[in-house]
Order: structure tokens, then C-alpha cells, then sequence
């Protein structure tokens, strides 16, 4: 088993009985406290495996083990880069959503299958991939609920009405693909005359040239984290009241209900600028919300000042209503970015924990917590943000705000 996967025998022997049998027996003995090189030997001794099977069966049990997890369901068989790239099941089932009106889907980029799972739930669904092994691996784990197919994604056999999705590899190996069309496969080959949805990264250059200017443009986050963009066209875009299409924001949680929100961005600075003092509250809107440029609309709603012309950063006097879409912090204290006024101005505070952003300071956390003599760290405690201000660097430092209800 290499670093992508196994090769086309070993990935059919897998998903077969014997292969299965190998794998379960490989997650039970590391359930049971057995290191890496224990299974392998028993893989050898007690089921007569020769090195490469052995290999491939103790990978694929770790990977397995991986999934789960992570929220995939259980028994899988994955390529180390098909669950690496695999989307988060939270964000794969909310995607499927919008495609319950389609007659039919086509999944262009099935992989191993996790997505064309969450598809198939709104509409018959069929997977197509180039890839030999991938395609063993998919037809085991879809069951026969999918049909899998070998076609090339820029080539589907398909006609209007079968609606599209995909998610081409942003990787070659280690090195990271910029720009829409330097994807594998490319944005624009992917997109046709039917409905598609195309899996771009959060990081999308909004002006790139290859996104086209009818689609609607999804930044999907998973709790606090921006995880996915979403290029949607045709009927599976959200649109405003004159028909264009709209940017998107959605935050996801295992223990909440999705919160989504759509509108056109203004393109207009909301709030005056102003320094920030002691008592201020300082507003950080949701990665998701900033990246689809709503957050101003919402800035100029609530009627915040700005901490900066090019942050996404905004100052109130008091705590706004609670919204998902908004953390609140109240400013403690108000200090140059060194370690040593930081290091004073922290005396007078009682820190449990302590936690560092940036926020285009050309600062790493971790330098700046050495040199300050390694305090404690962690979520729960105050916060130190170094903030690239119109008029220079400035450290805040912040605890937790208790919004309005």
C-alpha cells in the first residue's frame, strides 16, 4: 500500500471477505492494546499475510479507525488522501440538501464515495471516478446503493437534467493548487448546462477569473473553524429578489442546528474608525460571515465602529444580542505588541489561561508566549489580539462578553 492507496489487486482482495477479515481482526488487537508492530506480526503469524498484505491491511484498520472518528461511518475502505480530502460528514449532508429537487445526480469526483453517500439520500445518484482502485473502494462502500462508474469528470455521459457535483483534488502532493482552473480537475471543465455544485477552498480568490458571475458563492464553517467554499450555479443557487445570485454563510455543529444566511455584498465600509480603550467590547464576526462579505451589512445594522480600515473587526460600547455569528470580548487592557508591557500589563489581571491572535501582525503566538515566559494556555481564559490597526500595531487584551439575549 503506498501513500495513496493500494494498488488494484490488494484494494480487491480488501474489500473481499478474507481482506475484510483481516482488517477486523487488525482493529480489534489495537482495540485491545496491541502496538503497530504487534499487529503486524500477528497479521503474519496468525493469518499467514505476507508483508505488502499485512501492510495494506493494518493501514487500511487505521484509517478505518480515522474515519469513525471522525464522523464516517464505520468499515469504510479509504485511500490515505480520499479521508484527508473527504469532506466533513456535517458538511457533506448539509451540501446534499440542496439537491433534493434534482431528477438525478452525478457525483464527477466520487472518491471513495462519501459524498455520492449523502447524495443519494435526495436522488438517484451515480459516482464516476478514473481511478481503478478508487472505484473498488467506492463500490464496497456504497453497497450497490450507487452505481460506480469509470468516466473522466470533464466528460460525463450525461444530459441536462442529471445534476452535478464535485471536488476536485486544490493538492499535487504536498504542494497546494491556487486558482479555480489550476484544480484537478479545473472549475470550468466540471461546470455544464445542468445545476452543478463544485467544492472550491475557503481561501478562493473572490476576483479569480474562472468563477462565474451568475453563481453563488458558500463559505461553509464547522464550529469555529472555515472549512469549505461551495460554487454553486443553476437551480441550486440561492438568489435575491432580482434574480442574482447571492454569497452565502453557513456555521455548522454537531450539538446545534445549521445557521445559514445569504444576501449581496455592499461593498461599503460600515462604522467610523477609532481607537480601542478599557471597557470597549470588541465584535469579531464569524469566518464564514467575513469571507462572504456580509459581515458590513451586519456591522452597519448593529451601527459598530471599526478598530481598522482593512479588519474585520469592530468595536461597541456594549455586548450586541446574542448571534452565532458574532463572538464579543471585552478589552481589559490596552498595550504595545512586546512581550514586556504585555507581561505588565497581565499582572494586574487574574489569568488562568491565555490565548493569541493575530490579526496581520507579522507575529507567531508561540514566539511571542516563550518570550513572555510561557504561560498558560488555552480556550478558557483571556485572549491577546495583535492587531494591525490604521495607525499602527496595537495588543488588546480581552475576556469573554456576556451578550444580551
Amino acid at each position: 500500500m503506498d501513500a495513496e492507496g493500494p494498488d488494484l489487486d490488494t484494494a480487491t482482495w480488501l474489500v473481499g471477505v478474507e481482506g475484510r477479515h483481516a482488517v477486523s481482526a487488525a482493529r480489534q488487537w489495537g482495540a485491545d492494546g496491541a502496538d503497530d508492530l504487534q499487529v503486524a506480526e500477528r497479521l503474519r503469524r496468525d493469518l499467514a499475510l505476507d508483508a505488502a498484505a499485512a501492510g495494506a491491511v493494518h493501514t487500511t484498520a487505521v484509517l478505518q479507525a480515522r474515519a469513525v472518528a471522525a464522523g464516517h461511518p464505520d468499515g469504510w475502505f479509504w485511500t490515505r488522501s480520499g479521508l484527508e480530502q473527504a469532506s466533513h460528514p456535517l458538511v457533506a449532508r448539509w451540501r446534499a440538501r440542496r439537491y433534493a429537487q434534482a431528477p438525478a445526480i452525478v457525483d464527477l469526483t466520487v472518491g471513495c464515495g462519501a459524498d455520492a453517500h449523502e447524495l443519494a439520500a435526495h436522488a438517484p445518484t451515480v459516482g464516476c471516478d478514473v481511478d481503478a482502485t478508487r472505484l473498488v473502494l467506492a463500490r464496497a462502500n456504497l453497497a450497490g446503493r450507487v452505481p460506480v462508474v469509470r468516466a473522466d469528470a470533464t466528460r460525463p455521459a450525461v444530459g441536462p437534467s442529471v445534476w452535478r457535483w464535485a471536488d476536485p483534488s486544490r493538492r499535487d502532493g504536498t504542494r497546494r493548487l491556487h486558482g479555480l482552473d489550476n484544480a484537478r480537475p479545473a472549475l470550468s471543465s466540471l461546470l455544464g448546462e445542468s445545476p452543478a455544485g463544485v467544492a472550491v477552498s475557503p481561501a478562493v480568490d473572490l476576483t479569480d477569473p474562472a468563477l462565474p458571475d451568475d453563481a453563488e458563492l458558500e463559505f461553509v464553517q464547522v464550529g469555529s473553524r472555515l472549512v469549505e467554499a461551495v460554487v454553486w450555479t443553476g437551480a441550486l443557487r440561492e438568489v435575491d429578489r432580482e434574480d442574482r445570485a447571492t454569497r452565502s454563510a453557513t456555521i455548522l455543529a454537531e450539538d446545534a442546528a445549521p445557521v445559514h444566511l445569504h444576501g449581496t455584498p455592499t461593498g461599503e465600509l460600515a462604522g467610523r474608525v477609532r481607537g480601542a480603550a478599557i471597557g470597549d467590547v470588541l465584535v469579531l464576526p464569524a469566518p464564514a460571515l467575513v469571507r462572504a462579505r456580509l459581515h458590513e451589512a451586519m456591522a452597519a445594522e448593529l451601527d459598530l465602529d471599526r478598530l481598522s480600515r482593512r479588519r474585520a473587526i469592530f468595536l461597541a460600547a456594549e455586548p450586541p444580542s446574542r448571534s452565532p455569528w458574532l463572538r464579543s470580548e471585552v478589552v481589559v487592557a490596552v498595550a504595545p505588541t512586546g512581550a514586556r508591557p504585555l507581561r505588565r500589563a497581565l499582572r494586574a489581571l487574574d489569568v488562568a489561561e491565555l490565548e493569541v491572535l493575530t490579526h496581520g501582525v507579522d507575529t507567531r503566538p508561540a514566539d511571542l508566549l516563550r518570550a513572555m515566559g510561557n504561560p498558560p494556555t488555552g480556550p478558557h481564559g483571556h485572549r491577546i489580539h495583535l492587531v494591525r490597526t490604521d495607525a499602527g500595531a496595537v495588543a488588546l487584551v480581552t475576556s469573554e462578553a456576556h451578550p444580551s439575549e
